[in-house]
């Protein structure tokens, strides 16, 4: 009995899972919508922060009719939403004369969402979808 095929055999296992894990370059579609108090986030954003003590990176994207898409890698990630809205007072953008006015805007979303989050996903290969159903 010779130990030749089989070493070759998990040699070729260990060579295809790591090609395979590098054709994707670690990372997934994450996709689903964001809704607060029943109504779709209009224009917000969301971001995935790795919650790996040795990378302190951020992947995102925006929120759009409460729709979202992002690639993200795959682990487990922390979940933060936002959602400005304008207040109904405006501000000059720049000092100067002829700076345009702009809209002040605050965050719409509770504090538990974004700043505070608590939020996690854990990204797997392929396709995730999560749907964010959010209250006050």
């Amino acid at each position: 009995m010779s130990i030749r095929p089989i070493a070759c055999g998990g040699i070729f296992f260990v060579v295809a899972t790591f090609l395979t894990s590098c054709s994707d370059g670690g990372f997934a579609e994450v996709r689903g919508m964001v809704r607060f108090e029943g109504q779709p986030v209009e224009n917000g954003s969301i971001l995935f922060v790795s919650t790996d003590a040795n990378s302190a990176t951020e992947w995102g994207g925006p929120i759009k009719d409460g729709q979202y898409s992002a690639k993200v890698p795959h682990g487990t990630m922390k979940v933060k939403l936002s959602w400005l809205k304008p207040t109904g007072t405006k501000r000059k953008a720049y000092e100067g004369a002829n700076s345009p006015e702009i809209s002040d805007m605050e965050e719409a979303l509770p504090a538990k969402y974004n700043a505070q989050t608590e939020l996690k996903l854990e990204v797997t290969r392929g396709t995730n979808k999560k749907d964010w159903e959010l209250t006050k």
